[in-house]
């Protein structure tokens, strides 16, 4: 690797150590050869309860607070709906829940802790990269 102009010392805002180690071929432990690759999809797992909980009371309550949602869920033989989400399926299917998001989905954060609190269902919200670019380049609130 060669960062121009950088002399003896490289180690500033312009290169990422992680990223140059995660590519390199350096595998003292053979963790790499040992392990299958890991897949975002398959292999995402829910952060702790505790670091779940702080997330929800600082980011998502708030704006519960002020919004009030109301969750509705429809039977699907009848086509009835019913307040709440109990009938939301449950089972190892995938399952998309879709909404009309406006102003950058403020209401995800609603909805996936909603469905995580009545139905134990771990939900992931899809964005254009656009919009996690801070968090993607380190800023912090």
């Amino acid at each position: 690797m060669e960062v121009s102009g950088a002399g003896h010392f490289v180690l500033d805002a312009r290169v990422n150590l992680t990223e140059v180690l995660i590519d390199s071929h350096i595998d003292p432990l053979d963790i790499q050869k040992n392990s299958p690759p890991y897949d975002p999809v398959r292999d995402w797992k829910l952060p702790p309860d505790d670091v779940v909980r702080a997330v929800v009371e600082k980011r998502v309550n708030p704006t519960k607070e002020r919004a009030n949602p109301v969750f509705f869920s429809t039977d699907a033989t009848t086509g009835q709906r019913r307040l709440g989400l109990s009938l939301v399926p449950t089972n190892d299917r995938p399952l998309l829940v879709v909404g009309n998001h406006q102003l950058f989905g403020q209401d995800l954060g609603m909805i996936i802790s909603q469905l995580l609190e009545d139905r134990n269902i771990v939900a992931r919200g899809l964005a254009h990269p656009t919009v996690a670019e801070g968090l993607l380049r380190g800023e912090q609130e």
